[in-house]
């Protein structure tokens, strides 16, 4: 099951429309029903990334340890915001700068994706 209820040739349609629009993201998110954070999102994606920014993820991206800390460094220095530290660093959303920053706080481990324990087979 997608997690977006937009395709791609959706969010084209919408993103051109907003690049057409002279009025800005309002009546653009009111008339589809989607929020400014998100078109923010796509557009951002869409620059930096051409088409395959708007295909849905076909699975969990994996990042180094690493990236993790030269993210959530870049942060606590004030060098940029979620947004802007998501987009540079090539993350899907600023959902995961802000997850590995309140980890990061909580003095827990970033560790490099997956961290999940393996389980040995048994002969």
């Amino acid at each position: 099951m997608p997690r977006s209820k937009h395709t791609v040739l959706d969010k084209l349609v919408i993103l051109d429309e907003l690049t057409q629009s002279k009025t800005g993201l309002g009546p653009v998110d009111n008339r589809h029903g989607v929020d400014h954070k998100t078109l923010e999102r796509w557009r951002n994606r869409y620059s930096r990334d051409g088409i395959n920014g708007l295909k849905e993820a076909k699975k969990n991206k994996h990042y180094s340890k690493e990236l993790k800390l030269k993210v959530v460094h870049a942060y606590l220095i004030g060098e940029s915001t979620f947004d802007e530290l998501a987009n540079k660093f090539g993350l899907r959303g600023s959902q995961q700068v802000v997850d590995w920053v309140n980890k990061y706080n909580g003095n827990k481990l970033l560790t490099a994706s997956p961290s999940r324990k393996r389980v040995p087979a048994i002969d």
